[in-house]
């Protein structure tokens, strides 16, 4: 469990930077403010006591995740920080409450400053972060042990068997920054083909057609 969120955090940081330098060649956009939630449900039943145990999660969102410089953790967010209200509205504790933060997170981006309401210990403060512009395609790891990496028009996948393959952050960064340009540049929606899970296109059946 602290392997795989290291492995997160890793790609995180990296896609971080690739989406901001090269948000003026990204036809999708968006606001962001540079946060990761989680709440226990987002864990198998296998794993729920294990995620319990290391980061006290329940279901009430937690900040995993923030990017370095940005507008999170500018405004003084905390990892560890759990979210009760998003621009004053409640974020109510349940088994969705953490897309329920994404998704309320995302649109008061889009619209203007974002407004957290967070808890952290026994304390209950407010931050104001002030979003910024970047290319608009999530990022997800897929837990397999195959070396690929790909992208469908909207998303970034990549696999921990490629992030145990790459030896530097640089060599993670060029595949990244690959299947980003996938997405930049439309391929997806002018080739639909190099699939992998049915749907994407892929960084290891590109190199083989290459060779």
């Amino acid at each position: 469990m602290e392997s795989r969120a290291r492995e997160y955090s890793r790609v995180y940081d990296i896609a971080a930077r690739l989406s901001a330098a090269n948000e003026d060649l990204c036809p999708r956009k968006n606001q962001t403010i540079g946060i990761r939630v989680e709440n226990i449900s987002d864990y198998g039943r296998d794993f729920r006591d294990a995620a319990r145990s290391l980061w006290q999660l329940d279901e009430t969102p937690v900040v995993q995740w923030l990017e370095a410089g940005a507008p999170a953790s500018n405004s003084g967010v905390q990892v560890g920080d759990r979210i009760i209200a998003v621009n004053g509205q409640a974020i109510v504790p349940n088994r969705r409450a953490s897309r329920q933060a994404i998704v309320s997170i995302r649109e008061a981006a889009e619209t203007g400053n974002v407004l957290l309401r967070l808890r952290r210990g026994a304390e209950v403060i407010e931050t104001n972060a002030i979003p910024q512009l970047g290319c608009g395609y999530d990022i997800q790891m897929i837990d397999d042990d195959t070396l690929n990496a790909a992208a469908d028009g909207r998303t970034i996948y990549i696999t921990r068997g490629m992030l145990r393959f790459v030896r530097t952050d640089e060599e993670l960064a060029l595949i990244l920054g690959h299947e980003l340009a996938h997405n930049a540049m439309r391929h997806i929606e002018a080739q639909q083909q190099n699939a992998l899970l049915g749907t994407a296109a892929g960084f290891t059946l590109d190199i083989l057609a290459a060779a």
